[in-house]
């Protein structure tokens, strides 16, 4: 069998050794695994933070396994380039903090395949009925998690449904807003149902907010079906969308917020509650633990064309992080609660349209819609 060369250490160290698959069983633990294939002077060439033991903790951790040996090979050199990112970024002691989460042993390349799946907004969206600035005095924080109109942080696992999750997380709160009442809407109707509205969309494949509200009202009298019934798989399906019901939600339309500006962003979401938006969810993104990310020239991008993932902005809020006050959006994301803060983002709002937060905005309208409703804020 021909030898195959694997880098271990990271594009850092640049580091190879020559493995012949043939000899590694899979019935050798992680342990033995990686020490038999490190040994001699080449296995003091890993660095502290770069060790076999910390990669096998990770693996327990996050309950992770791999189908050969090989594999693991591949994954545990992915792990550790990982690594060497997450603790060059915590050296700089910078207002955010990096982590190997469970996304770990993925490349940048394979993690966007799927959990990245928002279109840019492009400009067959045009004319868009949009949000009217209130001009007024707003509070210096606000949180609409605190006031039971947003749901538990979902997991769109490996499905490029983050727009489907995006339209049903303001969608649910807008519902919640009017009715008193919080359900949890259904995002694998979005997923096998809205198709052929304007060009979008693709399921797992990926989609828009945009397209997902209009779709809701043109083909679903302006409803979705609930999660109890319309059960998420995390794949492409048929569509089971039944119009006698039960179908709940009364869209009548949706508004789009101004491209670029914060200003109107943040007015949205104070006056009318949690939104839907689009980022550039970078590598950065994908290895966020916590703290309020600050966007470096490497980070993401405010680039309307670069917008890859639908979102939902649940308030905003100031904190003192590493001795320094930050200004802070509150993003909920659907990668699990074991991801960033809970579920959650902090992204720092003193940077202009941070990651492209104000360049694809949108909230559904929903029929008498109640907006504000009792809120509390900090004045």
């Amino acid at each position: 069998m021909a030898l195959k060369t694997i880098t271990y250490f990271g594009a850092s160290s640049l580091t190879k050794m020559i493995i012949n698959p043939s000899t590694i069983t899979s019935t050798i633990t992680s342990v033995a695994l990686v020490a038999n294939m490190l040994s001699g002077a080449a296995a003091t060439l890993l660095s502290p933070d770069v060790t076999v033991e910390r990669f096998i903790s990770w693996k327990n951790r996050y309950n992770v396994s791999y189908p050969t040996p090989t594999e693991e090979l591949v994954r545990f050199n992915i792990w550790a380039d990982t690594n060497d990112y997450v603790t060059l970024r915590n050296v700089q002691h910078s207002s955010w903090v990096a982590d190997t989460n469970r996304f770990a042993d993925q490349t940048a390349d394979e993690f966007n395949s799927w959990a990245n799946g928002m279109f840019p907004l492009g400009a067959k969206y045009a004319d868009r009925d949009m949000h009217v600035s209130t001009n007024t005095h707003l509070p210096s924080s606000i949180d609409w998690r605190t006031n039971n109109v947003v749901n538990p942080v979902k997991n769109q696992a490996q499905c490029g449904s983050c727009w489907a999750f995006s339209a049903i997380g303001s969608l649910e709160s807008q519902y919640a807003l009017k009715n008193k009442k919080l359900i949890s809407f259904s995002e694998q109707d979005l997923v096998d149902c809205v198709q052929n509205v304007d060009g979008c969309c693709y399921g797992c494949g990926g989609g828009l907010m945009d397209a997902a509200f209009t779709y809701m009202v043109q083909s679903q009298n302006g409803n979705d079906d609930l999660e109890s019934v319309y059960k998420y798989t995390g794949m492409d399906g048929t569509c089971q969308f039944k119009n006698d019901g039960p179908g709940y939600g009364g869209i009548i339309g949706h508004k789009d917020i101004v491209a670029g500006s914060d200003a109107d962003l943040k007015d949205a979401l104070v006056h009318v509650g949690p939104i839907s938006i689009g980022v550039d969810a970078n590598y950065d993104w994908q290895v966020y633990s916590g703290g309020v990310y600050t966007p470096g020239e490497d980070g993401c991008s405010s680039d309307p064309s670069q917008m890859d993932h639908g979102v939902v902005l649940v308030g905003y809020g100031h904190d003192s992080f590493n001795g320094v006050k930050k200004n802070y959006w509150i993003i909920r994301n659907s990668w699990d609660k074991t991801w960033g803060i809970d579920g959650y983002m902090y992204l720092d709002s003193d940077v202009d349209n941070a990651c492209g937060i104000s360049n694809s905005a949108s909230y559904p309208v929903l029929a008498d819609v109640t907006t504000g409703g009792n809120m509390k804020m900090e004045a």
